[in-house]
């Protein structure tokens, strides 16, 4: 190419070659970097370190994972991210001294807790770059993994547990061999062979299925349905005892591969008994009571014929049905109360009312029994109309009883109010007269004595004598119709004060004054004062009376603590005592064991000794013999 002026000559086509080739090499360069960038961050949790550890990458998995922002990884050393949280002994050790000589360490698990995240489980990996003079260090957190593989170890801890705990027996057995390739320690126990003699065999070979011919129709049944179930297979164990079981059989998948587990129940027991149930139902038919048996869940399995004709229906209509929907009840508490006291004691029992077909009310005693090894209730149930209607009578003439006895009382104390009226009315009149009778007799003895020969003076004197004892007998019967009805308050008595006082106004003029003592202090006890006083005076008057002619008498006072809550107080006295034959005889009424010319009185004291002590809630008592003495005693309760 020719020049000007001597000047070189320039390639242009050769410069625009050699850019096109640089703008093309840099767009490759730019491609890769940004290939290699878009990789980076769809790693795993990754860091490039520099030689001194510092960061000069950190993906965005890393951030994402371990909460952190990329600028506050930039430039700063490993071990000081998240305020020194990655300063871990282990990853100094992996970095500082395995790195350095290996020059590449994978899958070293590290745990570790962060402030932001918590326990965290990783797996390490690093690896030196040393054409880039930089250090790669991946991160895998794996601690879901481990978390899901310490679940399963505790699920499979948690299965074989109860697998081995089981009180049904288990079996697994491989769908293709159809062999059993486990059994829990039941089924050995109700097969009687042991674990390796089952591990091996075919279900037929061990009693449980008739026959290879059989074992094979149900290993197709099983994959067809995925679940087969029979409620009543017979067996027949190694030692050649019969049992019936039932058996339920699935196939579920076990990591990626098929298994097949069989359930085996024993329930020969059971069916044993509902068999002796049947028997005893039959017999059952002979009662007219209504017997119903039913399931746990109220489905009827059992109708006598008493129940047919109690309720209407007949057996074959109500089996399987559910009693309640039924038969409608009237129970006599909540149904939560009956379950609950079913359940806990195993039985209730009540009336109730229950509604027969035809529409009647049928009153029935009801009982009902759990048999928790049959699964079912037994119900009775007695017809107790009849009872009810006798029953309803009863309260009706009750009513009446009551009625007219409400009315015949009030009758009775309009009566007695006019009695006592009466009585006092008579005898205060009554009384009149004979102190004029003792008067005009003393008046003719002192005025007329002297003219009257001594046959008239012991006239009079037995009219003096007579008319005394009527006044009496009067007395003592106003006292007695006093205590019979009057109101009896029960307060605390002094009851030394009270005895003490009534000795010391103790009539004397006597032909030979009694000597009576108090043995210590008399306590308090719960009476009524006019009554006990009433009391103490009349079992004085007889103790002092009835003495032996010449004797002085003599009584003794004291009291004892009886039982806990009562004090029995004695009156001892030196008299002639009671016989035996008479001790029946003191109580009553006017009832008089000596003549009147022997011993005064009116028959009236001890009676009213005793209606006095009834009065008070009280008891009264004596001992005594024929010529030794009497021994009266009152019994009330203490302070």
């Amino acid at each position: 190419m020719p020049t000007q002026a001597g000047r070189p000559r320039i390639d242009r086509r050769s410069e625009h070659v050699q850019l096109g080739d640089a703008l093309v090499l840099q767009k490759e360069l730019l491609a890769a970097r940004h290939y290699a960038e878009s990789v980076i961050e769809a790693v795993p949790p990754l860091l490039v370190l520099n030689q001194e550890l510092g960061v000069e990458t950190a993906n965005e998995s890393f951030c994402k994972c371990f909460k952190i922002s990329a600028s506050q990884t930039l430039n700063r050393r490993v071990y000081d991210l998240g305020n020194g949280q990655w300063n871990i002994p282990a990853l100094r050790t992996l970095l500082e001294k395995v790195l350095p000589q290996k020059s590449v360490f994978k899958n070293f698990e590290v745990t570790h807790r962060f402030e932001e995240i918590g326990s965290r489980t990783m797996l390490l990996s690093g690896r030196q770059v040393d054409s880039l003079q930089r250090i790669l260090l991946v991160i895998e957190d794996i601690t879901e993994r481990r978390q899901a593989q310490a679940d399963n170890r505790t699920s499979e801890i948690r299965y074989r547990r109860l697998f081995e705990a089981a009180r049904d027996g288990i079996l697994i057995v491989d769908p293709v061999t159809r062999k059993i390739t486990d059994a829990n320690p039941f089924m050995t126990e109700l097969l009687g062979y042991s674990f390796k003699e089952l591990v091996g065999k075919e279900l037929w070979e061990i009693g449980l299925i008739k026959d290879e011919k059989a074992s094979r129709s149900a290993f197709r049944e099983l994959k067809r349905n995925h679940f087969i179930r029979y409620e009543d297979l017979p067996l027949k164990n190694k030692s050649g005892e019969r049992h019936e079981v039932e058996f339920v059989s699935n196939v579920y998948d076990e990591d990626g591969r098929q298994v097949i587990q069989c359930n085996i129940r024993d329930v020969t027991v059971r069916k044993q008994a509902a068999r002796d149930l049947a028997e005893k139902a039959r017999l059952l038919d002979l009662t007219n009571d209504a017997i119903i048996v039913r399931d746990l869940d109220d489905n009827i399995s059992l109708w006598n014929k008493g129940a047919e004709k109690m309720y209407g229906w007949k057996a074959e209509e109500v089996m399987g049905k559910h009693l309640h929907t039924l038969l409608k009840t009237e129970f006599p508490k909540p149904m939560e109360e009956i379950v609950k006291q079913l359940y806990g004691e195993g039985q209730f029992s009540g009336e109730v009312v229950q509604i027969a077909r035809d529409g009647r009310c049928v009153p029935t005693l009801c009982r009902w029994v759990l048999d928790l090894g049959t699964e079912s209730i037994l119900t009775s149930h007695t017809d107790i109309t009849e009872r009810t209607k006798m029953e309803d009578e009863l309260r009706q003439a009750h009513t009446h009883l009551e009625r007219a006895v409400t009315e015949r009382t009030g009758q009775l104390r309009d009566t007695i109010g006019e009695l006592e009226g009466f009585s006092y009315s008579v005898s205060h009149d009554m009384r009149a007269p004979l102190r004029a009778m003792q008067s005009f007799a003393q008046f003719l003895i002192d005025d007329y004595g002297g003219k009257l020969d001594e046959r008239g003076l012991n006239y009079l004197r037995q009219i003096m004598r007579s008319s005394v004892r009527l006044d009496h007998l009067i007395q003592d019967v106003l006292s007695y119709t006093r205590i019979l009805n009057a109101n009896v308050p029960i307060l605390p008595v002094d009851l030394d004060r009270l005895v003490r006082d009534i000795v010391d106004s103790f009539p004397n003029g006597r032909p030979i004054n009694p000597e009576i003592q108090i043995q210590g202090v008399l306590p308090k006890v719960m009476g009524n004062e006019a009554l006990l006083a009433q009391c103490v005076s009349n079992l004085l008057s007889n103790g002092v009376k009835f003495v032996a002619p010449g004797t002085t008498p003599h009584l003794e006072i004291s009291a004892e603590a009886i039982e806990h809550d009562s004090v029995r107080v004695s009156f001892k006295d030196n008299g002639i005592g009671i016989a035996p034959e008479n001790h029946n005889r003191i109580f009553r009424l006017f009832e008089r064991i000596h003549p009147t010319v022997e011993y005064e009185g009116t028959g009236i004291g001890l009676t009213i000794v005793r209606k006095a002590i009834d009065r008070m809630g009280a008891q009264v008592g004596f001992e005594s013999a024929l010529g030794k003495g009497s021994k009266f005693w009152i019994q009330v309760r203490k302070v």
